[in-house]
């Protein structure tokens, strides 16, 4: 939905003023100090109803204070004529629909084939016949940017309409206009044609039809309006001023029409009409009586606003004079935010659960609302809230009172429904007795109790739920009992009925007595009182006691045979007998207990261990019938279980204890104990530090001396290895770091450290080398290790050199003693002698300047030819510039020959321009020497001077 429709204020626009007129405060009239101010504020503002919406400008005016509004010159005072214009989408205007349709606008073409930006020669959005004619503008012809089409509201209620946008000149884009036009006074085309003969509509042919063949249209759906007053174009850009749009022809019998095929220019839908035009532009007075609005309506959307109804107004005052315009929008809209009011619906009750009242009619509920239009009733459905049972529960009932713009208001009756009725008991529990069965007669109980002892009840809501408060049988002889319950009938809220009955269990059978005749039991057994005989009852627990009668002696006391007579007595009384013969023996030996496994430490010294049963500990045992229990033992022979390196393994040791116990009848039993002595203690090893020269040394050879021993282990075994190397000077000093490492045969072990100094005291010896040598020179450094160089060589490691020379005399240019120094890794040095004689057979390298030529000097034909002018030369030699003592070794000299005249004159002494060549010569120390050419030419180019005598 619009909210604003937002227009350029001519009076922003820096329009030049065509008063000659100055206010009183000295002001500009027409400048920003003297703007055009309305008399009043103009609010926008919301309103709750649509009938609160105004319905006129007037209304308006009224409904806000306004009693006249009038717009002024803030520095001249006078007054502007205000113009109004209403667009409402309203329903309750003409009673239909609250509506309104928005439409983007752009320049009716007769030909639709033409690509964007591209126009015939009469299409315009906005046509102004005559203002090209009157020098303000390049055509008449007016369009919009495509990117930025013009915007039309339709605002059905109200029939009034608004066109804003802007468009541009059509052969200059800056010459500009921006369009604000409302139209009002909307009518069917049908309805107002057939008021006078007079009215016609314009309709345009069909350019896509070949002849000429008018659109075709549907009258009925065609809207015409008047163009309203305060319609304006603001000028920008190049153009500055304002023109005032209004309705043409005068008689209205032709107005804007809006729909399919009546833009009078195509069949598009669309908005076409007349309009006259008058005002100010670039400071002159302009008008005239033909104007067109002619544009298509594309991407038009209607929307159905009810509940968004507003009223939006329109204000325009124009100030030709100084060409600007006051336009102000402003807006009331409705926002309905308050609900119906329920005066009356269906009450709050309370009922039983077989007696829930029915949902009442909707007539039932009454509300009412601010605002016109009905409400609707609607029931919502209810809501059981359940209570403390499943017939206890309120029902929450719910219809909804709604206006026209959705508010809402809820109307609620609440159900109380409940159950206080207690179950009916149909038939009474009975009395039951069952014969014991020892297990509590559990199957015939729960029978008894599950059938609530015969009882039966019905309720008048709901479920009947039986539950007793049987919670044991008393405790009677052994499984018998009896007990009374009470059965209790619930219906689902709890209301109850009870009944009563009583069970019982009852013992009359004698139990079951089963023995051997005759058995035989060890000795151990007689003095227990072990029963050799069982007993059962069905009811409960048996009782078996017995008396014993000795019928024949044995070896020991209590060995022999004895007659034995056993009663059986149930818990409740009942009872039985029987008899056995019982003979006891002794064939079971002795139980033996041995000491736990036992293991110590091998004494560090000698290897020793103390095994005695007094540190290993001492067996033990019992016996059935014998209480003195004969102990001995026996040890095995050492077994050996360490891994050393030699034949003889010494060390850790396991032996076996045999243990055995014999009773005084010749039962024995036996049992082992391990017994075990541990090497712990490491050998004890020392070293003694070396010295080694380098040219010696091994790192696989062992160097000084070591010593080791151990407790246990005569034989030591002896490792190392080599850790580190460290402080190094060179490649033949340094020292290194040996970790000895001393295991007995059971792993023991202990370490100690070696250090072998390796040193280096034996200076580099030269290689057989030339001592007097004779080259050529070449300029080298003496000095460099490079130049003529000889070796050393050393007993450990690399060898640096370093020279250094003297000069001497003797060949051509000198000679030289260079003294050698090769020096090993660990500093031991040497020095050798070296005799250079250096010769010279090479002569120097010459560069002369290029040939040169000058002219020769005005007045004397003199010329400079000295090598300052004609350039000097330059040499390098093998033997490089200066000797070993700083002496020059290079020079330079050039001889001229004479001089050869060019020109050709009329005499035999020919002058003017000439040339000679100059020889340079660079010669070195040994007079090697090398010679170059260079010419030199003097070119005589000055006229000579003459003179005649009349």
């Amino acid at each position: 939905m619009r909210k604003l429709l937002l227009l350029i204020p001519a009076c922003l626009l820096g329009l030049s003023s065509v008063f000659a007129q100055t206010s009183q405060s000295g002001a500009d009239p027409c400048g920003p100090d003297c703007p055009i101010i309305f008399s009043d504020a103009l609010p926008s503002y919301e309103v709750e109803c649509a009938e609160d919406l105004p319905t006129s400008c007037e209304e308006y005016l009224s409904d806000n204070g306004i009693t006249a509004l009038t717009a002024s010159n803030l520095c001249l005072g006078g007054s502007y004529e205000v113009f109004c214009t209403i667009l409402s989408a309203n329903s309750e205007v003409d009673g239909g629909s609250a509506v309104q349709t928005e439409c983007e606008g752009s320049t009716a073409k007769r030909d639709d084939s033409l690509a964007e930006g591209a126009y015939g020669a009469t299409d315009g959005a906005l046509r102004i016949y005559g203002l090209s004619a009157l020098g303000i503008t390049d055509s008449d012809y007016f369009v919009e940017d495509p990117s930025a089409p013009l915007q039309f509201v339709h605002t059905p209620n109200s029939g009034t309409a608004r066109l804003v946008g802007t468009v541009h000149c059509r052969d200059n884009a800056a010459q500009i206009f921006h369009i604000d036009a409302t139209f009002d006074n909307e009518d069917n085309a049908v309805d107002w044609l057939a008021l006078s003969p007079m009215h016609s509509l314009l309709i345009a042919d069909d350019p896509n039809t070949p002849g000429y063949s008018e659109c075709a249209v549907d009258v009925a759906s065609i809207s015409v309006f008047d163009l309203a007053e305060g319609s304006n174009l603001v000028g920008d850009g190049d153009l500055s001023g304002v023109l005032q749009l209004s309705h043409m022809p005068a008689s209205y019998n032709k107005r804007f029409q809006l729909g399919e095929g009546v833009n009078n220019h195509n069949c598009n839908y669309g908005l076409g009409g007349w309009f006259a035009w008058n005002g100010f532009i670039n400071g002159t007075a302009v008008d005239g009586l033909s104007g067109d609005i002619v544009i298509d309506l594309d991407n038009c959307v209607e929307e159905q606003l009810e509940c968004e109804e507003y009223a939006e107004f329109v204000f325009t005052a124009i100030d030709l004079d100084c060409g600007r315009v006051l336009s102000t929008t402003v807006r009331v809209d409705r926002n309905d935010t308050t609900a119906p009011v329920i005066t009356s619906g269906p009450l709050d009750a309370t009922a039983e659960c077989d007696d829930v009242p029915a949902v009442a009619d909707n007539s039932e509920v009454i509300a009412t609302d601010n605002c016109a239009g009905d409400v609707t009733i609607a029931y919502s459905g209810e809501v059981r809230v359940d209570g403390d049972c499943p017939d206890n529960y309120t029902l929450i009932r719910r219809w909804t009172a709604t206006d026209v713009c959705g508010n809402e208001s809820i109307h609620t009756q609440t159900l109380t429904i409940q159950d206080t009725t207690a179950p009916s008991i149909d038939t009474a529990s009975s009395d039951a007795t069952a014969e014991c069965d020892g297990s509590g007669n559990g199957a015939e109980l729960q029978a008894w109790l599950d059938s609530n002892g015969g009882a039966s009840a019905t309720d008048n809501c709901g479920d009947v739920t039986w539950n007793n408060d049987f919670t044991a049988l008393s405790d009677d002889c052994g499984a018998t009992g009896s007990a009374t319950v009470t059965f209790t009938a619930t219906d689902d809220c709890g209301n109850a009925s009870t009944t009563s009955a009583t069970f019982t269990i009852e013992d009359t059978t004698d139990p079951v007595l089963t023995n051997d005749p005759t058995i035989t039991i060890p000795c151990e057994e007689y003095p227990d009182d072990i029963i050799y005989a069982s007993a059962s009852d069905d009811c409960g627990g048996t009782t078996i006691t017995f008396s014993d009668v000795q019928v024949s002696g044995g070896c020991l006391l209590p060995v022999g045979a004895y007659l034995r007579t056993y009663t059986a007595t149930d818990d409740c009384g009942n009872t039985s007998t029987s008899e056995q013969i019982v003979t006891l023996i002794d064939d079971t030996a002795p139980v033996i207990t041995v000491p736990a496994d036992y293991t110590t430490t091998a004494d560090a010294l000698d290897c020793s261990a103390d095994i005695s049963s007094s540190a290993a500990g001492m067996a033990s045992a019992t016996d059935n019938c014998d209480s003195d229990v004969e102990i001995t033992y026996v040890d095995g022979d050492w077994s050996y279980t360490c891994t050393g390196d030699d034949d003889t393994t010494e060390g850790t040791r396991t032996l076996t204890r045999t243990w055995t116990a014999t009773d005084d009848c010749g039962n024995s039993s036996s049992g082992t104990q391990s017994i075990t002595v541990t090497d712990e203690t490491a050998p004890v090893g020392s070293t003694e530090d070396a010295s080694v020269p380098c040219a010696d040394y091994d790192a696989a050879t062992e160097y000084g001396s070591h010593t080791e021993s151990d407790n246990c282990d005569s034989d030591v075994a002896v490792s190392w290895v080599n850790v580190e190397t460290f402080n190094i000077e060179g490649a033949g000093c340094y020292q290194v770091l040996r970790s000895y490492t001393f295991t007995d045969d059971c792993g023991n072990s202990s370490s100690a450290d070696q250090i072998i100094t390796v040193f280096d005291d034996v200076a580099p010896v030269f290689d057989a080398y030339d001592y007097n040598v004779t080259v050529e020179c070449t300029g080298e450094d003496a000095n460099d290790i490079t130049y003529l160089p000889i070796t050393a060589t050393d007993n450990c490691g690399d060898v640096t050199y370093s020279v250094s020379s003297i000069c001497a005399s003797g060949g051509c240019p000198y000679s030289m003693l260079r003294t050698w120094t090769a020096t090993d890794e660990c500093g031991n040095s040497t020095d050798a002698e070296q005799y250079v004689s250096l010769y010279d057979v090479t002569a120097p390298e010459l560069t002369i300047p290029a040939d040169y030529t000058v002219s020769a000097d005005s007045d004397d034909c003199s010329a400079d030819i000295s090598p300052a002018a004609a350039g000097d030369a330059s040499a390098t030699d093998n033997c490089g510039p200066t000797d070993c003592w700083g002496s020059q070794m290079i020079f330079i000299t050039y001889v001229d020959s004479d001089w050869a005249y060019t020109c050709t004159g009329d005499d035999d002494n020919t002058e003017g321009t000439r040339t000679l060549t100059r020889t340079w010569t660079a010669t070195d120390r040994c007079d090697n020497s090398t010679s170059l050419d260079q010419t030199i030419t003097v070119t005589d180019d000055t006229a000579p001077v003459g003179s005649a005598v009349d």
